[in-house]
C-alpha cells in the first residue's frame, strides 16, 4: 500500500499529468489525488522561497567580502558566515594588540631629555584607542 501512495506522490508532480488520469492509473480516489496535486504544488512553493531567501543570503556574503563555499542550504551558509566572523574578529583583534604593541616598542626606542619627558610620552591606554579607531579611517 505504502509503495502505491509514494508511486501516487511521484505522479501528481507532474503536472503534466491530469488528475484524472493518475485516478484511472492508481485507482485512488479524485479528491485524495487533488488534495496531493495541491500538497505537491505547495511544496515545491516552499522550496522555491526556501531557494530565493538562501541566494540573498548568499549574495549578501559575498557583498560583504565572505565566501560562500560549496553552502546548498541556508544552514550551511550560516556555518561559513560563522567561521569567517570568528577570524575577522580574531585578526582584528590581533591587528589592535599589535599596533599597541608597536606604540610601546616605539617609545622604547625613542630618546628623550630626562625620564620626565619619557614619562609625558609615555603611550598610554588613551592613545591605543584613539590609534585604533584612527586605524578604522585609513
Amino acid at each position: 500500500m505504502m509503495h502505491r501512495y509514494f508511486e501516487v506522490r511521484m505522479l501528481v508532480k507532474d503536472e503534466s499529468l491530469r488528475i484524472k488520469d493518475i485516478v484511472k492509473q492508481t485507482g485512488y480516489d479524485k479528491g485524495h489525488v487533488s488534495r496531493l496535486r495541491k500538497a505537491s504544488q505547495l511544496d515545491k512553493l516552499i522550496a522555491d522561497a526556501v531557494a530565493a531567501e538562501r541566494e540573498k543570503l548568499a549574495a549578501w556574503m559575498m557583498r560583504q567580502g565572505y565566501a560562500t563555499g560549496h553552502g546548498d542550504t541556508t544552514e550551511d551558509l550560516l556555518k561559513q558566515l560563522d567561521w569567517q566572523i570568528d577570524e575577522r574578529i580574531a585578526a582584528e583583534r590581533e591587528a589592535c594588540a599589535t599596533l599597541c604593541d608597536q606604540m610601546f616598542h616605539d617609545w622604547c626606542n625613542q630618546e628623550f631629555e630626562d625620564e620626565d619627558e619619557a614619562y609625558r610620552n609615555k603611550p598610554d591606554a588613551e592613545d591605543c584607542k584613539k590609534a585604533i579607531r584612527a586605524r578604522g579611517n585609513t
